[in-house]
């Protein structure tokens, strides 16, 4: 079953996308720079949502092509498969006790934000410092170094975005995953996985790390936010992701 359509004017090229539970219409020059897009559930399109515009932009074949898609998406198989992998991701995080008080420790004045270690050295250079041990990195590569100015490098799978440290050792955001590296190096937690189905890099991302007193809290984002609202995990080493809380009324 068709579900995306394409159609170029001069030096424009307008697209439509329909997926397990959207649809995307939009257009560019070439760029994704100039790329403008919108989009609505099935229900919305059903009830006449951009509608008017796929006729304008594709004619009316293609929208009554769309339309069928769109009351038949329960049934295609690649919609069921989608929706099953973001169940199975949900179902996961389900599993996590949900906090609610994980927002004011969030939102507490103290909290350090590691994004904003982001750069802190010029470019993609990044520094942490503990008590006794600094952290640098490189968009994937770095070091740690202790007070004998011995180095340990370390090799991320992604790149470096967001760094906070707590008893000298380093948690850091690389690529809408998570991990944490102690002081000699070693990358003793880590979220990426070769699964077929990652948990996280993908359709849900991570992509923040706070530091708050002793505690160590992770935000999250789905990738389309149809498919829920962001949030925090509370990352407990040794452990793991113990609780979670939504950002946004479920």
């Amino acid at each position: 079953m068709k579900t995306s359509w394409e159609v170029q004017t001069c030096d424009r090229v307008d697209y439509l996308d329909i997926t397990h539970n959207e649809v995307v219409i939009g257009g560019h020059y070439g760029s994704p720079f100039t790329d403008i897009a919108g989009s609505c559930s099935h229900e919305e399109f059903l009830a006449g949502k951009f509608q008017d515009l796929v006729l304008e932009r594709f004619g009316n074949q293609v929208l009554q092509e769309a339309i069928k898609v769109v009351q038949n998406a329960g049934d295609h198989e690649p919609f069921k498969e989608r929706r099953a992998t973001l169940e199975w991701i949900k179902s996961n995080i389900e599993l996590l006790a949900v906090n609610d008080a994980l927002k004011d420790v969030l939102y507490d004045a103290s909290t350090i934000n590691g994004y904003l270690a982001y750069g802190n050295a010029g470019g993609y250079k990044t520094t942490v410092k503990s008590d006794t041990f600094t952290l640098f990195v490189e968009r994937t590569s770095g070091y740690t170094e202790g007070p004998d100015q011995r180095r340990h490098p370390f090799s991320l799978r992604g790149h470096c975005s967001a760094a906070v440290e707590l008893h000298d050792r380093f948690f850091v955001i690389h690529s809408d995953n998570f991990g944490a590296i102690s002081s000699t190096g070693t990358i003793d937690f880590d979220t990426t996985s070769n699964r077929r189905t990652p948990l996280f890099g993908e359709d849900l991302r991570l992509t923040n790390v706070f530091r708050t007193g002793t505690r160590i809290l992770v935000a999250y984002a789905w990738l389309n936010t149809r498919n829920g609202n962001p949030g925090i995990f509370e990352y407990v080493h040794g452990t793991g992701f113990t609780s979670r809380c939504s950002l946004l009324d479920d």
